[in-house]
């Protein structure tokens, strides 16, 4: 009751705290990491899931996501395969050339590279492996229980009564694709660990990537 809440994007909001006319305010990346990089801002907390769940491997709801529509994956099964596969490798490359994948971060989203970079490490060091091509029931639960938690309208929550529909999993299990749980486990956290500082991190990913200072 002591703040006045109001709704603009994220990039608006950088803006605003800029200009000196917000307290605060939640976003996604690279947001907050560009709010830390220009000295207008602290990143002051990290959200671990959409309810309160503290287990960071299923608590999770679910914010940005792969999607595609039903018809399109109905009628062309093969196409949507090879789509869902290029997305996690996407991934996998993020996780094992952090380095080079948070420069072309930055320049898809016009921040500085110091922003892409740390953006990058807070997706999947600081605030644990959030970017992966998995999911649960149970973020799908989370997803949905996050509306009732704030008191969304009930016109407002999403009707997801055909759980396949909605979050189907075939596609990754028939794209080829390795678990991503065992590919953490067998390739990123002996070199990445959670709990490694920015500094050791960026020291590790320019040795990967062969960045010379």
């Amino acid at each position: 009751e002591n703040y006045e809440v109001v709704d603009m994007g994220d990039k608006d909001k950088l803006f605003a705290l800029k200009a000196g006319q917000l307290d605060g305010f939640s976003c996604c990346d690279p947001y907050a990491s560009q709010a830390e990089f220009e000295g207008i801002g602290k990143i002051m907390a990290t959200g671990w899931g959409a309810h309160v769940s503290e287990d960071h491997e299923e608590g999770w709801g679910m914010c940005c996501i792969y999607c595609m529509n039903n018809d399109f994956k109905e009628e062309h099964p093969e196409l949507a395969r090879r789509l869902v596969l290029a997305h996690a490798l996407a991934i996998k490359y993020l996780y094992e050339h952090p380095y080079n994948a948070g420069m072309m971060f930055a320049e898809g989203f016009g921040v500085p590279p110091e922003v892409g970079l740390r953006t990058v490490y807070m997706k999947t060091v600081a605030e644990g492996r959030t970017i992966t091509w998995q999911f649960s029931q149970e973020n799908l639960d989370n997803y949905i229980q996050y509306y009732y938690d704030f008191n969304i309208p009930e016109e407002e929550i999403p009707n997801i009564d055909d759980y396949e529909k909605f979050m189907s999993t075939n596609l990754l299990e028939t794209c080829g694709i390795e678990d991503f749980n065992t590919f953490i486990e067998e390739k990123i956290n002996k070199e990445f660990p959670i709990g490694l500082s920015y500094e050791e991190w960026m020291t590790k990913a320019k040795t990967i990537d062969g960045i010379k200072d």
